[in-house]
C-alpha cells in the first residue's frame, strides 16, 4: 500500500461513448459488480455512476441524412420533440404527449437491476434532460453540458430541470483555448476559464438550483497538443474550480452549492494515446487543487466498453475495457479511497 495522498474519495463514472444496443446496456448492468479494496481493507463498489449516452453532440450535422446516422438512437425523438415545442409556442397550440426515449427506458432498467446506480449522460438541452430524468430516480442523474455549448441562457434552462430533479449538473470546459499549453497559474485566467465559470454562474440563475456543479476538464484543442486528442491543463482546472467557488461566495450562496471537478482522460488522450489512459487517470487522482491541501479531481469520466462487444458508434478508438477500468480503481485505491455508488 502506497502512502495515502488524501482521505477524500474519488468516484469513477464509466460506460460507452454512445449506447445503441443491448451490448452496451448489459455491459453497464455488469459494472455494478466491480469491486475494489480501499485503504484500510474496506471493499466497495468500484463505480460511482454509469455513462449512458443515446444522443451525441457531434461537431456538425448532415441535413440530407434523414436517419441522422451516428447521432444516437434518441436523436430523432429529441429533434422531433424540439420542433414540436417550437411550433406549439409559435402557434399558441397544445403540446402533444411527451415521447419516451430509449435511453430513458434503458436507464430505468439499469437502475432497477443495480439498485439505483447513478446515470450520467450528455444533455443536449433542458428538453432532452427532462425526457431522460422523467425515468431516472430523483437525485441520481448526472447530466452534463457538452463542450460545444457555451450559451449562458441554455445553461440556466438546463439547470432549472436538473435542480428540480435534485441531481448534479456537469459542465464540460470549452474545447478551444486562446494560448498554447501548458500554462502557469501565475499567468491568471483567460477567456476560456471566464466562460467556463460564467456558465456555472448562469446555472445558479435557475429557480431551483442544483446542489452540486461538477466542472469537467476534457482538455483543449491547441496547436502544440502532439498526440493528445485534447491537451489537458490541470492548472486551468485548478483556476476554474477556485474561481467558481469564489464567485459563488461573492453571490452569497456559499454552503448552498458544492463545486466539484471531474477529469475526462478519454477525450484528453484520444485514440493515439489510448494505451496511456489507465496511467493518466491514476495520475489525475493524485493532482491537488490550487491550495495544495485538497484533491483537484473528485470524479473521473471514462469511456469504456465490453471487450467482446462491437465497437461503439462514436469515439471507438479511445475506449478502454472494463478490465482496464478495474486497473484504474485498483491503482488509485493504493493511495486514495474510491467512492462507489453504494
Amino acid at each position: 500500500m502506497s502512502e495515502i495522498v488524501t482521505p477524500v474519495p474519488i468516484g469513477i463514472i464509466t460506460g460507452p461513448c454512445q449506447t445503441s444496443d443491448r451490448h452496451g446496456v448489459d455491459y453497464l448492468k455488469s459494472l455494478s459488480t466491480m469491486r475494489v479494496t480501499n485503504p484500510g481493507g474496506i471493499q466497495v463498489c468500484a463505480i460511482a455512476g454509469e455513462r449512458l449516452c443515446t444522443i451525441k453532440s457531434r461537431t456538425d450535422l448532415n441535413p440530407a441524412d434523414a436517419a441522422r446516422s451516428g447521432m444516437g438512437v434518441d436523436f430523432p425523438i429529441w429533434e422531433a420533440f424540439s420542433k414540436q415545442v417550437i411550433n406549439m409556442i409559435r402557434n399558441n397550440g397544445a403540446l402533444l404527449q411527451k415521447p419516451v426515449m430509449q435511453g430513458a427506458l434503458w436507464a430505468k432498467e439499469i437502475q432497477d437491476s443495480t439498485g439505483g446506480m447513478p446515470i450520467a449522460f450528455e444533455a443536449m438541452d433542458w428538453m432532452h434532460a427532462m425526457l431522460m430524468m422523467d425515468h431516472i430516480l430523483p437525485g441520481t442523474a448526472i447530466p452534463w453540458s457538452p463542450s460545444v455549448k457555451t450559451s449562458g441562457h441554455e445553461m440556466e434552462t438546463l439547470s432549472e430541470v436538473v435542480g428540480e430533479h435534485g441531481s448534479v449538473l456537469g459542465i464540460k470546459g470549452p474545447k478551444f483555448y486562446p494560448e498554447l499549453l501548458p500554462r502557469r497559474i501565475e499567468d491568471g485566467p483567460t477567456s476560456m476559464e471566464n466562460t467556463w465559470t460564467g456558465l456555472g454562474m448562469y446555472a445558479l440563475g435557475a429557480t431551483c438550483i442544483p446542489k452540486t456543479i461538477m466542472l469537467i476538464e476534457r482538455g483543449r484543442d491547441v496547436p502544440n497538443k502532439g498526440d493528445w486528442r485534447n491537451m489537458p491543463d490541470h492548472n486551468s482546472a485548478r483556476m476554474a474550480k477556485q474561481m467558481l467557488q469564489k464567485k459563488i461566495e461573492d453571490a452569497g450562496l456559499a454552503g448552498e452549492v458544492l463545486v466539484t471537478m471531474a477529469y475526462d482522460p478519454s477525450h484528453t488522450n484520444g485514440p493515439k494515446r489510448v494505451s496511456c489512459i489507465v496511467e493518466d487517470a491514476i495520475d489525475a487522482a493524485r493532482q491537488m487543487d490550487i491550495t495544495g491541501k485538497e484533491p483537484l479531481y473528485n470524479m473521473l469520466l471514462i469511456e469504456s466498453k465490453d471487450k467482446a462487444a462491437p465497437p461503439p458508434l462514436s469515439d471507438a478508438g479511445q475506449h478502454i475495457t472494463g478490465e482496464q477500468v478495474q486497473d484504474i480503481a485498483d491503482g488509485i485505491a493504493q493511495f486514495r479511497p474510491i467512492r462507489g455508488y453504494k
